[in-house]
Parts: structure tokens; C-alpha cells; sequence
């Protein structure tokens, strides 16, 4: 199963550990694939060992932050975000 996890902040991170720690202990026979820019000790510390792996991705689309709760509107204005995918990206997972 893939979970993707907004790296919008780390309320969204807690909520989905939960919701993940929760399948897991659910379904031993379930892997799951976590997709999210939020770092890997995140999870590990959340979730500690598993059956999950973490793969990096940013799908969040809109505005550009420039913290938890301020805009950079200029840059937004530009299309500031990165690309969704990048070359080399897929499949990498962040220590």
C-alpha cells in the first residue's frame, strides 16, 4: 500500500503515523510505502522498525511557505515549487 504524507507541516505526519502504526498492527501481511518530503528520523521515530519504507516526494502544489504559517506570495506568483518528479528521485530513500 502507498501512504503519501504532506510534508505540509508535521501535524499531518503525526495524524498519518497513527493511522499507519494502526494498519500495521491490523494486517501483519501489509507493507506499506510511505511517500513524503518529511524526513526519514520522523518516521522512524514515530513508527520505529516495520513494515513500511519511506520514500521521498513532494505532491504538495500551491503556495510557496516560507515556515509553518507565512507565504511567500512573490514566489508563488512565479510558480516557485519544485518539480514533482525529479531525475533521479524515485525509489531513493532519505537517511
Amino acid at each position: 500500500m502507498a501512504y503519501y504524507v504532506t510534508a505540509h507541516g508535521y501535524g499531518h505526519g503525526v495524524r498519518s503515523c497513527d493511522i499507519i502504526r494502526a494498519l500495521i498492527e491490523q494486517n501483519s501481511n501489509l507493507n506499506i510505502l510511505i511517500v513524503s518530503d518529511l524526513p526519514l528520523s520522523f518516521f522512524k521515530n514515530r513508527l520505529g522498525g516495520g513494515a513500511y519504507e519511506v520514500r521521498p516526494g513532494s505532491f504538495d502544489v500551491g503556495m510557496v511557505q516560507l515556515d509553518s504559517i507565512r507565504v511567500d506570495v512573490p514566489e508563488s506568483l512565479r510558480g516557485g515549487h519544485p518539480p514533482l518528479y525529479e531525475a533521479g528521485g524515485a525509489g531513493q530513500t532519505r537517511e
